[in-house]
């Protein structure tokens, strides 16, 4: 928990995010990448994205426009974990296709 709130109240030149099933480094994001929110439309609504989104999915995924082969598609699953007054995360869990 230490590490959730150490830099709770400081400005800071990047975000991280925890948890996350991939590279450690990966998770960092630099503050500029998020910039003004785009809105892109999914189903019946307008949901907002990172300016430069596709930066922070290539650093991610790398080219996440192809997708693995078939033999290496894994399907995940958001789970919500309770940590009080901490945090509420939700977590990455796998299931092998």
């Amino acid at each position: 928990m230490r590490q959730l709130t150490m830099y709770n109240d400081k400005e800071t030149d990047e975000y991280a995010t925890f948890g996350e099933r991939y590279r450690y480094k990966a998770t960092f994001y630099r503050k500029e990448l998020f910039g003004k929110p785009l809105y892109v439309p999914f189903k019946d609504t307008m949901l907002p994205v990172p300016e430069k989104y596709d930066e922070m999915l290539t650093q991610l995924f790398g080219d996440y426009m192809t997708p693995p082969p078939a033999k290496e598609q894994q399907g995940w699953h958001m789970q919500k974990v309770d940590f009080g007054q901490y945090c509420v995360c939700l977590l990455s869990i796998c299931l092998t296709v």
